[in-house]
C-alpha cells in the first residue's frame, strides 16, 4: 500500500495527520523564537478563551492528570505566562488567568496557528472541509459516547 493511497486505514491516516500538524505547528514557534512547547500553547490559547477557570477544568483542555497540569501551570506561573488566584466563595478552587506577557504570547502563537491551518488547508476546496469537519466531529462524539459508557456502566 502506497502512502496516501484510498486503501491506507483512517485511523493511521488521522493519527499520522494529526502528528503532523502538531510537527508543523512546534516548528513554526521554533522558527518564531518562542520558546514554549505545542501542549503549552494549546493551555495558553484554552486560557484566553476561559479565563479565571478553576484549575481543575483545565483537564477538559489538555487531558492530563491533576499532577501533570499542576506541573505545567507552575512552570507557566515562573514564566509569567499565567497566574493562579483563590476563588473568593470557595479557598480550595484556584483560578487560572493569563497575564498581560501570557496575552501577548497568545497573539503571537494566534498568528503562527492561523498561518499553519492555512498551509495545512492548502487548496482543499471549503466544502471538503465542511465534510471532514463532520466526518472528524462524529468520530470524535461516538469515541467519546463510547468511553462514558464503559465508565458508567449500566447495572
Amino acid at each position: 500500500m502506497k502512502y496516501g493511497s484510498e486503501d491506507e486505514p483512517l485511523g493511521k491516516l488521522i493519527g499520522h495527520s494529526s502528528h503532523s500538524f502538531v510537527r508543523a505547528q512546534t516548528h513554526a514557534i521554533r522558527e518564531a523564537g518562542l520558546d514554549i512547547s505545542f501542549e503549552n500553547a494549546i493551555l495558553i490559547h484554552w486560557l484566553s478563551f476561559n479565563p479565571g477557570s478553576p484549575q481543575h477544568d483545565v483537564r477538559y483542555c489538555m487531558d492530563r492528570d491533576k499532577t501533570r497540569i499542576a506541573r505545567v501551570l507552575d512552570s507557566l506561573e515562573k514564566q509569567s505566562l499565567v497566574y493562579r488566584e483563590t476563588d473568593s466563595e470557595d479557598r480550595r478552587i484556584k483560578r487560572v488567568f493569563l497575564t498581560p506577557e501570557g496575552e501577548k504570547l497568545d497573539r503571537k502563537l494566534h498568528a503562527i496557528r492561523i498561518k499553519v491551518l492555512a498551509q495545512s488547508l492548502r487548496e482543499i476546496p471549503e466544502e471538503e472541509i465542511k465534510i471532514c469537519r463532520n466526518v472528524l466531529n462524529m468520530i470524535r462524539s461516538n469515541l467519546n459516547h463510547e468511553n462514558q459508557s464503559s465508565q458508567n456502566p449500566v447495572k
